[in-house]
This record gives C-alpha cells, structure tokens and sequence, in this order.
C-alpha cells in the first residue's frame, strides 16, 4: 500500500471528524484521489463546525486545507479579505505617490 492509499483508507475508515481532519496535515498529493469527497464532507459539517467550535477545529488547522476544496462560503470569505487586502494595499500606494510628487 503507497501513502497516498494509506490515507485515503485512514479517512474513509476514520470514525468521526477529528479523525477525518488529521487527512490535512499530509502533503496534498496524498490526499489528491479523494479531494470531491473532502470537499463534500467539508461542505457538510462546515456549518456545524464553525457553531460548535471543536478544539480540534483551528484556524491553524483551517488553514491546511487547500482552497479548492473549501466550502464556497468559506470560498467567498478568503476572497472577501484577499480584496480587503488588495483595496488597502492600493489605497496606500496612492498615498505614496501622492506624497512623492511633494518632494
């Protein structure tokens, strides 16, 4: 048996969520065959997850999941920031610029 079939079968036979999230802490590739189920599995118990907040459920943890197969909502979330981001980093530029041209 590969890796990648190890955890594979590791997830599939794992008992509750806990177990199942253990899956993101591998390199992506071992994982890659099974990535529409994580993404419906993920989908879910999303909902569940960010009420009930198990301690298992991290943002350190979150973040080992690939964006891919997050939930859209989740999806939409991540975007919703990275734009944040991008607005603030270009609103600082043109206070840059701005400032330049006095000098």
């Amino acid at each position: 048996m590969t890796g990648p079939e190890f955890c594979t079968d590791n997830w599939r036979k794992a008992d509750n969520s806990e177990v199942k999230f253990f899956v993101f802490t591998n390199h992506k590739s071992y994982f890659e065959a099974i990535n529409p189920e994580l993404k419906i599995w993920l989908a879910e118990n999303w909902e569940d997850w960010t009420r009930d907040k198990p301690a298992w459920f991290t943002q350190s943890a979150i973040d080992t999941i690939p964006y891919a197969i997050l939930p859209d909502a989740e999806r939409r979330k991540r975007t919703n920031q990275d734009d944040k981001v991008i607005d603030d980093v270009g609103v600082l530029r043109e206070s840059l610029r701005v400032s330049m041209r006095g000098r």
